[in-house]
């Protein structure tokens, strides 16, 4: 019998929360477009570590 495939892990989670903390930061330092720029940025580089893990593990 063949093995149920196994979950996938959820990278989007840290792009979101990167952006979401990005853009507060942002606000406080009053360089919104900045912030979310960065969050967005680090965002994509945690999901694709996240993926590149996961693909290699499953």
């Amino acid at each position: 019998m063949s093995q149920p495939p196994r979950p996938r892990l959820a990278g989007g989670f840290f792009l979101i929360a990167a952006i979401i903390i990005g853009a507060l930061w942002g606000v406080t330092t009053q360089h919104v477009l900045l912030g979310l720029e960065i969050g967005a940025a680090a965002g994509a580089m945690m999901a694709l570590a996240v993926w590149a893990y996961d693909r290699r593990v499953g």
